[in-house]
């Protein structure tokens, strides 16, 4: 596993990121929709740069009307009444290490590895 901290707007550093996209086989991308937009990096600009690459997204709030704000398990208890429910209306409870932080991202992985299986069935991915 190796990891990388870009500042994307600095010039050479967004260039480091759309040489990362060439090369990538896959993109996990979990922050609130649009905000790479303003960098040239769209799921459609991604595509242009490598046509292949598998685009993993996750988003707390899926497709409600609430899409396009920001979120995260705690804010997702919260307006879901889930807190309210583990406590009082006076003293809501967020759970720690609750499922809804970690299911989302264990059916991400799931359908990311079965892009992986098709795209190796179909030679989109080198092996």
């Amino acid at each position: 596993k190796n990891s990388i901290q870009l500042d994307l707007n600095k010039k050479d550093d967004l260039a480091r990121m759309k040489e990362l996209i060439k090369e990538a086989n896959i993109i996990t991308y979990s922050y609130q929709d649009g905000c790479f937009d303003k960098f040239g990096l769209s799921i459609e600009e991604i595509r242009k740069i490598n046509p292949n690459v598998i685009y993993s997204h996750l988003v707390c709030f899926s497709d409600s009307v609430w899409r396009d704000r920001p979120g995260w398990a705690p804010l997702a208890e919260d307006i879901t009444g889930l807190s309210v429910r583990n406590g009082t209306l006076e003293n809501p409870v967020n759970l720690n290490g609750v499922p809804l932080d970690y299911i989302p991202g264990f059916i991400l992985a799931l359908g990311t590895l079965i892009a992986i299986r098709d795209n190796l069935k179909d030679g989109k991915i080198c092996q």
